[in-house]
């Protein structure tokens, strides 16, 4: 079964079934996609202007500690100095700290 590509295989579904009147059940069938996502983005499109995905979860960082922390993390890897997953956890907790 092939994977599919969200935005793109959304909105060709969202075409078949509100022009061409194919069946939910079917599309998702034919797009290899699942049945409570099409459900989903089908009452999204059907109150809004149409299918937009918001990937993953809200961001913890705003971008001017995430730019803090991606040059102290490039920094470190320039100078070829190895950091531990405590190393990265605590240089993202004391730019959060600091920032906060």
């Amino acid at each position: 079964m092939e994977k599919w590509t969200m935005v793109e295989d959304l909105r060709c579904v969202v075409f078949q079934i509100a022009v061409e009147g194919m069946s939910k059940k079917r599309a998702a069938r034919l797009n290899n996609i699942p049945r409570p996502t099409l459900i989903r983005h089908l009452k999204r499109v059907s109150q809004g202007p149409g299918v937009k995905k918001q990937p993953g979860r809200p961001t913890v960082l705003s971008d001017d500690q995430e730019e803090s922390l991606v040059s102290i993390l490039q920094d470190m890897e320039s100078r070829l100095f190895g950091l531990t997953v405590a190393d990265n956890t605590d240089n993202y907790h004391s730019i959060v700290c600091s920032h906060s």
